[in-house]
């Protein structure tokens, strides 16, 4: 396992991840990983107030308008964290934290 890891370190696309000074890099990935948990965590509150009896005038259906907009936060949080997982993975991919937060 940890040859996989430090060979996806030593690829280019990792050390551009870490080390670009272009703003295209990894500012831009953890911009974007930010702004796909605040859709989806977002969504889902306004998804579970309702469902927890606030704002009872919106009927539940509704709602289930949310559910493309929280699929979209998940798999842009899902490809940003595999993107900021390739920039670091021998430190990240070893411990136990970032194992329970998988």
């Amino acid at each position: 396992m940890m040859e996989t890891l430090q060979a996806l370190e030593a690829s280019a696309f990792s050390t551009w991840v870490r080390e670009s000074p272009s703003i295209w890099a990894y500012p831009t990935i953890l911009t974007l990983h930010t702004v796909g948990l605040g859709v989806l965590v977002g969504a889902n509150w306004m998804v579970d107030l309702r469902v927890l009896g606030f704002a009872r005038a919106i009927p539940v259906s509704v709602m289930s308008r949310a559910f493309p907009l929280m699929w979209a936060g998940f798999w842009l949080n899902a490809l940003t964290g595999a993107l900021l997982f390739a920039g670091d993975p021998t430190t990240k991919g070893t411990t136990a934290v970032f194992m329970w937060k998988l």
